[in-house]
């Protein structure tokens, strides 16, 4: 995977997180024998509460200094990325990625999203360690309780930005605070919706999606930059929000429709296979002969 993710941000885009989710799977090996419980307290803490700190303290520094002029862009970073991206030649869109890929996985980077992203690996390994998702029926209760407390509590604080004003504390709030809170909130209701039958036979259409998730992100990526970056049909910049909602969709739709086909006649995705070969440095079985077909 790091691997992978390197080449990818490398070559095809800079968003990528698998360079940066293969540091952070080799880091959670070192709590992986801690109970499941402990894990996710463990996350919990070391989310919530830093980023709660610094929420208040920009609550504090807006009320100090008031609210100005607020934008979390780089206006030079920005124009510097729309020319390479949609004039720039394919050796301009490389250099400019790689700068922008450096931007967010700088060293000091990395030590913000200690307390970002690696939490968020304690709680989802607490959560397979207490085998959550199994646990549905019995868990009912509790989940309803947390979805509603994420939901609302999520909804407050992601739409602080658009009621309250704009400002850097409420911009990061909504980011670190409101957007994680929602998140809980989607998770569990797919899970509670694997304990009814019509949601078991919703959540069935989806399923080849996840069992090539590896290369149904990287065909995004592929797709996505072919579709926007000058190389390709140069519309990096040229496309609005409804015109890109409904491309992310098209696309979506695209891959459900293909990884249905694929699943029938493979057991996991190109990209999934390759992964699986080297790290088990064991040929996987990949093409059905003659199974469910």
């Amino acid at each position: 995977m790091f691997i992978i993710g390197w080449v990818h941000a490398k070559y095809i885009w800079h968003g990528d997180i698998l360079f940066t989710y293969s540091l952070f799977g080799i880091l959670l090996l070192l709590f992986i024998r801690l109970r499941g419980k402990i894990l996710m307290l463990l996350g919990m803490i070391l989310y919530f509460v830093p980023n709660v700190i610094i929420t208040v303290m920009m609550i504090l520094a807006s009320m100090v200094a008031g609210n100005g002029e607020f934008s979390l862009a780089n206006e030079t970073s920005a124009r510097a990325s729309y020319q390479a991206y949609q004039n720039g030649t394919y050796e301009e869109i490389r250099e400019q990625r790689l700068m922008d890929w450096y931007l967010v996985n700088n060293p000091g980077n990395l030590f913000f999203m200690l307390f970002s992203i690696f939490p968020m690996f304690l709680i989802g390994g607490g959560a397979a360690k207490e085998n959550w998702l199994r646990r549905v029926k019995e868990l009912k209760r509790p989940f309803l309780v947390a979805i509603a407390i994420t939901l609302l509590i999520g909804m407050f604080i992601k739409s602080t930005p658009y009621w309250l004003t704009r400002n850097w504390a409420t911009e990061y709030s909504q980011d670190m605070l409101g957007g994680p809170l929602l998140s809980i909130t989607y998770i569990l209701l797919i899970a509670l919706g694997t304990n009814h039958q019509r949601g078991i036979q919703v959540l069935r259409y989806f399923g080849p999606v996840g069992k090539l998730s590896f290369t149904n992100y990287l065909v995004q990526s592929i797709v996505s930059t072919m579709i926007f970056y000058s190389y390709g049909l140069g519309l990096y910049g040229q496309v609005s929000v409804i015109e890109g909602t409904f491309l992310a969709l098209t696309i979506f739709l695209f891959q459900l429709i293909f990884s249905h086909i694929w699943i029938k006649y493979f057991y996991i995705g190109p990209f999934e296979w390759v992964w699986r070969t080297v790290s088990y440095w064991k040929w996987q079985k990949l093409m059905k002969r003659g199974e469910n077909l």
